[in-house]
């Protein structure tokens, strides 16, 4: 993730390297496929100051897909400095590790590391949340050997990104094209925006 400056806080999740031959599937309709979905080489998730969330595509060929706010264009979710508590963000299904890796080493100062003690991350498959929290929340750490939580602070002033991750049975999920009723079985990771409601 990138991190905005003093002067203005917007957050940036990239999910890939394309430089390691991976891209990126923003489907409509989940895991039903259709032409018009976005397939290409680099995308991100924007959280801006604002509450504006938006997937980018940065020279998609097809310029009104450069920008998709997934709830709808001009929906805002809470300004960043409003979280008094916490803002969900994504969940996360992870099936293949090797499309998490970066092509080229990245430097300790460039790094967050997530260490377990009990081997956690051993290849099987895990269902990861990411949520802003507030830094007054209290988030309660978690003694289920199923599950490991981390919390990463100061990622703006006022905010922290709690990150949990839990170990699932799941090896991937079926997909299907519209207009087809064969289903194909997939091991790509699945990331969901968790939507909230604008009040």
């Amino acid at each position: 993730m990138n991190i905005g400056n003093e002067d203005r806080n917007d957050l940036k999740f990239i999910f890939n390297d394309p430089k390691a031959g991976t891209a990126n599937i923003y489907a409509e309709e989940g895991t039903v496929f259709q032409d018009e979905d976005v397939v290409y080489p680099y995308g991100e998730v924007s959280y801006h100051s604002d509450g504006s969330l938006m997937h980018k595509f940065p020279n998609y060929p097809d310029s009104s897909k450069e920008y998709i706010n997934p709830q709808g264009e001009g929906f805002r979710r809470r300004e960043l400095s409003e979280i008094e508590e916490w803002e969900p963000l994504f969940e996360y299904e992870i099936f293949d590790y090797n499309l998490l890796r970066k092509q080229k080493k990245v430097s300790s100062e460039e790094k967050y590391v997530i260490t377990s003690e009990n081997n956690f991350f051993n290849g099987s498959s895990l269902e990861c949340m990411l949520i802003l929290a507030n830094k007054s929340f209290d988030f309660a750490p978690s003694e289920d050997k199923l599950e490991l939580i981390d919390r990463v602070e100061g990622i703006t002033e006022d905010l922290d990104l709690i990150i949990t991750f839990v170990k699932i049975k799941k090896q991937g999920h079926w997909v299907k094209f519209k207009g087809s009723d064969e289903r194909r079985f997939s091991n790509l990771n699945v990331i969901h925006v968790l939507k909230r409601r604008n009040t």
